[in-house]
């Protein structure tokens, strides 16, 4: 056995394992299109909703009384349906006509 074998086998089971995460993002790309949709859609929605908290147009989020939760997620809700949505189609688009060339 060489010196270098044990080497090489490891290279040989990362290059593995590589290839299987890659073929398993060309088999279902409609489920990494979905999740990425919803990691996007969750981020414009914190995001937006905490800009909107701190800067509180009209004391409509937050007054001396405390929170309204209520504003808030309302704010986070119409801000993530329609960016997860969007981004999880075309995503997704994107990922099965490119899954389609190859």
């Amino acid at each position: 056995m060489s010196p270098r074998a044990p080497e090489l086998l490891k290279e040989a089971l990362t290059l593995d394992e590589a290839n299987r995460a890659a073929m398993a993002s060309r088999r279902n790309p409609w489920l990494l299109g979905v999740l990425s949709g919803l990691v996007t859609g969750l981020a414009v929605a914190v995001s937006m909703s905490f800009l909107d908290w701190r800067l509180n147009p009209a004391g409509l989020f937050h007054s001396e009384n405390g929170t309204n939760w209520g504003a808030v997620i309302e704010t986070a809700i119409s801000w993530f349906v329609p960016v997860a949505l969007l981004a999880s189609a075309i995503v997704s688009a994107v990922l099965v006509s490119s899954s389609r060339k190859s």
